[in-house]
């Protein structure tokens, strides 16, 4: 397949696969000077120079840098330390870092050729300029992250595309030219991510080393946030009541990994596909090699801890933050029998989310404590846990919780006219009160018990649907809780998310959470891109002061375009489906359509629209 080399059309720096705006500090588009050249011939003609007391990190990036300028051209640029001298005269000094690190940048930016001051958190500097004698490009941050993010930059602007499953490069060349750039590029969003779990086989089978190849493909994409959540009959943690723990192997069994629901499916063995079974490299289970052994609940915690806690190391190492998410209103079915549990609980357990329980008993409150001792415990390396308000809304009609609800119901005077907009999951608005003030009830316990056992560990909220929520929240929980919201017309809101309840919380760090994919089926669909843009996900985000971008995905094959363009999303938030890089990754998913086609594509997402806004059922 052949792709176009860089070039400069108009305002956007056109190049394989993607389209980003790009300007300099003073607002000006990239430059049209002619080019110069990083590969002639096959010879190189640039070395990539790093300072002198760097760390690992900024080495590991220049080796990036050079592997896939060889990959492209054959030709490997040399890696130079400041003053060192080069094997061979070359044309251009590609500078990497951030002044403080790198003394020819700081030098440049003494002569105003570049500008790093007042460059916000993860934001970054491509600037062509000279120095006396010499041709240079700046290519940093302020700090280690910035500085990868700046060299990625710039292999996108040479041709390569990074997709979660592999890397696109254009078309080997032996002529490698480079256009004269000048652009400071920032985020409103400090936190850009995904949230992932293993409740399907697609995303429970990876490997170690195919999820660290996921975590690599993620700092490519400029991705600095990774949510891992689970349910309660999974192996990733284990707490006890009363000296009886967790119980695994009633809703998942060791075929899995205790990873997936034994309910409607079948026998997760290798032998039994009646397809691929050469793809599973000799497993017999359909879980990670990891898993392949374990024959106990007490091995599958072992490994479950060791597996998780690698990947929260590795994460590190590519600047991804990783929390770690479950729903404290549910417990496992062996644990829950102590307790109050929910009169619409599916009993003795819900098959996949666990046993929904009741807020008011403290029995509860008990058994969230000793699951909080064990997750710190546990993680100590994860940046945090985030608590989620359910899905589903558990109705509890015992005293206790009654008593709760009637003290509690004037603190909620505005919650149903913000539910309003909301049209999905339970529709009696005294259920959808009290479950809401049960919910909030047992996170607010979970708060007080960290403040009194870890009050270093950092705990966020999470809602599922239930963005109404977000205004209320922000008067019940100090400012330093942050929120994250799952939100999306096609599954609650089909007049679009109302981005105005994320607005108006100050300094609160706030995350959106949009869905990439349907989880309702091991095929979920993909969502249609333009469903994004319709939910105004990004300039709402921006407006109203939304901290974090953060796509829910069950399925990294089939998904380019959606994280693709939440990724370049997450950088310019005026993106639109239509104007941005994602014109060629369409194209590739076979959407590049005649004019009848096409025509008929945009009826089909207007009734997808007017089948949601009407009640209709939704088409993904």
């Amino acid at each position: 397949m052949n792709f176009p080399k860089a070039r400069i059309i108009n305002k956007f720096v056109i190049c394989a696969l993607t389209v980003i705006p790009l300007r300099s500090s003073h607002g000006q588009t990239a430059s049209s000077a002619p080019a110069d050249y990083l590969v002639r011939d096959g010879e190189p003609q640039a070395v990539i120079v790093i300072g002198n007391n760097v760390t690992p990190f900024h080495r590991f990036v220049a080796e990036e840098l050079q592997r896939y300028i060889t990959a492209i051209t054959g030709a490997a640029l040399e890696i130079s330390s400041v003053g060192q001298p080069t094997a061979k005269p070359v044309g251009l000094w590609i500078l990497l870092g951030g002044p403080t690190v790198n003394s020819l940048v700081q030098q440049a930016a003494g002569k105003g050729l570049v500008s790093f001051s007042g460059l916000k958190s993860d934001g970054f500097v491509l600037q062509t300029a000279r120095l006396p004698g010499r041709k240079i490009l700046v290519v940093g941050g302020n700090d280690e992250a910035s500085t990868m993010y700046a060299a990625y930059e710039l292999l996108e602007q040479l041709g390569v595309t990074f997709m979660f499953n592999k890397d696109i490069l254009p078309e080997k060349t032996k002529d490698l030219r480079l256009p004269a750039l000048s652009a400071r590029v920032e985020t409103p969003f400090p936190r850009r991510g995904l949230a992932i779990s293993s409740i399907y086989p697609n995303r429970s089978i990876w490997h170690l080393s195919q999820v660290k190849a996921f975590l690599d493909q993620m700092a490519k994409l400029k991705m600095n946030y990774l949510n891992f959540g689970w349910f309660e009959h999974e192996p990733w943690i284990d707490f006890e009541y009363r000296g009886e723990h967790k119980l695994l192997g009633d809703a998942t069994g060791k075929e899995s990994g205790y990873m997936l629901w034994r309910y409607h499916y079948g026998s997760y063995l290798i032998k039994d596909l009646p397809v691929g079974q050469h793809l599973f490299d000799g497993r017999t289970r359909m879980a990670p090699r990891e898993f392949q052994d374990v024959e106990t609940p007490e091995q599958a915690f072992q490994v479950a801890r060791d597996f998780l806690n690698e990947m929260i190391r590795y994460a590190k190492t590519r600047k991804i933050k990783m929390t770690l998410s479950f729903d404290p209103t549910t417990l496992p079915g062996n644990l829950a029998r102590y307790a109050t549990r929910a009169a619409n609980s599916q009993l003795p357990f819900h098959p996949i989310l666990g046993t929904q329980m009741c807020p008011a008993d403290p029995i509860l409150h008990e058994i969230n404590e000793s699951r909080l001792k064990a997750l710190a415990t546990t993680y100590p390396d994860a940046e945090g846990f985030l608590l989620w308000i359910p899905e589903l809304y558990p109705d509890c009609s015992d005293e206790r919780s009654q008593s709760l609800f009637l003290s509690e119901r004037p603190r909620y005077d505005a919650l149903l006219k913000l539910w309003a907009p909301y049209t999905a999951y339970e529709r009696d608005p005294d259920i959808v009160l009290d479950s809401n003030i049960g919910s909030i009830h047992i996170i607010r316990k979970m708060l007080e018990a960290r403040d009194r056992i870890a009050p270093n560990v950092r705990l966020s909220i999470g809602t599922i649907f239930r963005g109404y929520l977000m205004p209320i929240l922000d008067k019940m929980f100090p400012k330093t809780v942050p929120f994250f919201s799952m939100e999306s017309r096609a599954i609650s809101t089909p007049q679009g998310v109302p981005m105005q309840y994320f607005g108006g919380m100050g300094e609160r760090e706030r995350s959106l959470v949009h869905r990439l994919d349907d989880d309702s089926a091991m095929f979920g669909m993909q969502f249609n891109v333009n469903l994004y843009d319709k939910d105004r996900a990004l300039e709402g985000s921006a407006e109203n002061g939304v901290t974090g971008l953060v796509g829910q995905l069950n399925r990294a094959r089939g998904t380019e375009t959606n994280y693709r363009y939440w990724a370049e999303g997450a950088w310019n938030p005026k993106l639109k489906p239509k104007e941005s890089g994602l014109g060629r990754p369409i194209q590739l998913q076979l959407l590049q359509c005649a004019p009848r086609d096409c025509h008929s594509l945009s009826a089909l997402q207007a009734a997808q629209s007017f089948r949601g806004a009407c009640g209709l059922g939704k088409i993904h």
